[in-house]
């Protein structure tokens, strides 16, 4: 019986936590050269053992095809740099000694849902005038991650901004003004390229307090989100801008607490939500599970803020205040 009490207490426990269980870390699903996340640079590379006598010394010719091309040796090659993929500067161009390549693939890349074929043709005239050609097949992946921080864990309750009594004359009434309280978060953003979508969700907030929500990015980008209902789900106007790996955007949630005395402490949730689309396809943020990247839930990357009780004022003697405007 005690063990399954105990069981039931953890059980609960968990159910508790879970909200504020942000996925903190990258995917360890990151892609690779076959496999490439998209915005991360990959370096392609050959060798030329020494048999029968070749150098490597030749000219090396690195070019991508589609998987529409089948002949691989006379078959139209994509042109360097005009959406799919960013190359170095010597592809497409038999140059000497270039047996790497450096190649960043897009989102459109990933779009057409097709893989790509990388072509090396090797040159070499040191024994005999001839070349050799090789194909790695390239298959973008989706490694698009958000990763929520808090800045704000815990704060006070906003000072007092304002009390105003509405009338002379017995018994009137005062106006209190509970002043504002700041959060702030940061989200990072990696696995895409282009600019992204962001959705909040937010929730804890009480009914007479009004929000102000904006973020600010690296690049001195900026923007702010709207919502139809105070607990519920914020969206961005502008879309956020594409970042280096492991650069943050600031979020700001600015509190109104107005009439709202919060004699009780808050609890406060923070939830995001990301998506990029491409070539008319919407691709979402993922989680990792087991080294592998999967759609994740809406609204997994959560995190949890507090802002703490005010004093409660009890009245002695006499026995009551001069009545509070009830909003």
């Amino acid at each position: 019986m005690k063990k399954q009490i105990l069981i039931l207490v953890l059980a609960i426990f968990a159910s508790v936590q879970i909200f504020a269980q942000a996925p903190h870390d990258p995917p360890t699903c990151t892609g690779s050269a076959a496999t490439p996340a998209i915005g991360v640079d990959y370096i392609y590379e050959v060798t030329i053992p020494n048999d029968g006598g070749y150098t490597g010394s030749g000219t090396f010719d690195w070019y991508v095809m589609t998987q529409g091309q089948l002949n691989l040796l006379t078959g139209t090659h994509i042109a360097n740099n005009t959406g799919e993929f960013v190359a170095s500067g010597h592809y497409d161009i038999p140059s000497a000694g270039q047996n790497t390549i450096n190649i960043t693939w897009t989102a459109a890349a990933l779009a057409t849902a097709q893989p790509y074929f990388l072509v090396v043709v090797y040159e070499e005239t040191t024994v005999c005038a001839t070349n050799n050609m090789k194909v790695y097949r390239i298959e973008p992946m989706n490694t698009f991650w958000l990763a929520i921080d808090n800045v704000t864990t815990i704060q006070c309750a906003a000072a007092v901004s304002g009390a105003v009594k509405n009338t002379t004359t017995a018994p009137g009434e005062v106006e209190y003004i509970y002043g504002q309280n700041t959060l702030t978060f940061t989200v990072t953003a990696s696995g895409y390229t282009g600019n992204w979508d962001a959705e909040l969700q937010l929730g804890g907030f009480a009914a007479d307090q009004d929000l102000t929500i904006s973020w600010s990015a690296a690049s001195g980008a900026t923007g702010t989100f709207t919502g139809a209902a105070l607990n519920g789900v914020y969206t961005s106007a502008a879309q956020l801008p594409s970042l280096a790996t492991g650069e943050v955007i600031t979020f700001t949630i600015l509190v109104d607490n107005n009439h709202f005395e919060n004699l009780a402490g808050q609890t406060i949730d923070i939830a995001i939500d990301g998506s990029f689309t491409s070539g008319g396809t919407t691709f979402n943020d993922l989680s990792d599970v087991n080294g592998v990247c999967t759609p994740e839930s809406a609204f997994a990357d959560a995190v949890q803020q507090t802002i703490s009780a005010r004093p409660t004022i009890t009245p002695v003697n006499p026995a009551g205040f001069v009545p509070q405007v009830t909003p």
